[in-house]
């Protein structure tokens, strides 16, 4: 196979799996070792993707965790503001679904304390601040 196969190869496949390890690069491709890294060096001096211990993955891949974490912090008040609002509406006996935001990351702090709300999330840190903050019934899923 030639390498300009190789390479799309290994994009297609980059972008199903958001990073491939050397070991991985080399089943798909059936190349040697020496062959993938060449491949490697390629693509990464042509920033399609980053270079990490044993593998690639796509790049800029956690630029979006960095401006969630650098949002966490803004508008902190504001934030606790249009929280507060929104739980007012919620009913005790309602199940309602809060997502990723660093606004409604604040809801749990406001909610009725209910037994008989359920809340389902898909946010390892929305369901800590349910399961600390609220008496309300939590439920996390899952990515297949």
């Amino acid at each position: 196979m030639i390498q300009h196969e190789r390479l799309n190869m290994i994009l297609k496949s980059l972008n199903k799996a958001k990073s491939l390890s050397l070991k991985d690069i080399m089943s798909l491709t059936g190349a040697s070792r020496d062959t993938v890294r060449r491949d490697i060096i390629k693509l990464s001096d042509s920033n399609l993707v980053e270079r990490n211990y044993g593998g690639i993955s796509l790049p800029n891949s956690f630029n979006k965790l960095d401006s969630y974490l650098e949002r966490n912090s803004d508008l902190i008040a504001i934030k606790k503001s249009l929280a507060k609002k929104a739980a007012g509406i919620i009913k005790d006996e309602r199940i309602i679904y809060l997502d990723v935001s660093t606004t409604v990351e604040f809801v749990p702090h406001f909610l009725p304390h209910s037994e008989q709300l359920l809340s389902v999330t898909n946010s390892l840190d929305i369901a800590d601040q349910l399961l600390r903050n609220s008496k309300s019934k939590t439920r996390l899923l899952g990515e297949l």
